[in-house]
């Protein structure tokens, strides 16, 4: 069990364990690149039902999970955690989020990190970079 974080257009991917995905989380909220959040109530079965079926209508279908997983309120910039960590349920984090998030990245030291966990973090900011200018990306 763990998150696949797939940009939404092109190749851009990055897996991670549950436990990677928490520490992913952690080391964004103490710099400031993400914040704590809550999912949104979940979109009533007629919300659901006016979603296109993936086999029928791919597009549309991701059209219709766009607008379901995308909002999360009003918060300052950066990435609402619970996009990254919390569920794989499609979660949209959009490039303007990745933006925000990577503008606070740049602008901080780096994190003290140790071997695995430095190369982790590395390739996850490099996706992110990816992602930035590919429709964002889903967390499934």
């Amino acid at each position: 069990m763990g998150y696949n974080y797939r940009a939404v257009q092109g190749e851009a991917s990055y897996d991670a364990n549950i436990a990677l995905g928490t520490r992913l989380a952690d080391i964004m909220f103490d710099l400031g690149a993400g914040h704590d959040s809550q999912a949104p109530p979940a979109p009533s079965a007629e919300a659901w039902a006016a979603i296109p079926d993936h086999d029928d209508d791919e597009n549309g279908y991701l059209e219709g999970l766009d607008r379901l997983t995308s909002p999360h309120g009003d918060g300052p910039p950066g990435i609402p955690l619970h996009k990254i960590d919390g569920s794989n349920d499609g979660w949209l984090v959009t490039e303007q989020e990745i933006r925000d998030a990577l503008a606070v990245i740049d602008a901080s030291p780096p994190p003290a990190l140790e071997g695995r966990m430095a190369e982790f973090w590395t390739a996850w900011v490099e996706f992110m970079r990816a992602a930035s200018t590919k429709g964002g990306f889903r967390t499934w």
